[in-house]
């Protein structure tokens, strides 16, 4: 047995309307509250616009990747994962030239010549 769930009569299973004050049975909708918060597509977008400072790009990836993740949003997600890779990137490439330049260099000692040009010894 189910109750009416405006009256508190007592009703068969099956009641689609109260026998008592005659109102449908059916609990009223809802309004779905989307919540307000912050998806992290701000943290995305930076990872981005931040590439070439690797360290700090990835934080914001990771940071916009979770918060993205959580709250199911598809943009942030991909500007997340865009900064991601584009920081890697940039930290290959970084690393790449600390190396170049410092076996270019190798034990030389070079200083600029006043006179122009520079003298390695």
């Amino acid at each position: 047995m189910k109750y009416c769930i405006h009256c508190g009569k007592e009703l068969n299973d099956d009641a689609v309307y109260c026998t008592s004050c005659g109102k449908k049975q059916e609990k009223p909708k809802q309004e779905v509250v989307q919540q307000k918060g912050d998806d992290g597509l701000g943290f995305g977008i930076a990872s981005i616009c931040v590439f070439w400072f690797p360290i700090l790009s990835i934080v914001f990836g990771v940071i916009a990747l979770v918060k993205g993740t959580k709250t199911n949003r598809i943009a942030t997600i991909v500007c997340a994962s865009i900064g991601l890779f584009l920081s890697v990137v940039a930290l290959v490439l970084e690393i790449i030239g600390l190396v170049a330049s410092a076996s270019a260099n190798g034990s030389q000692n070079c200083y600029a010549n006043p006179a122009g040009g520079w003298v390695c010894y």
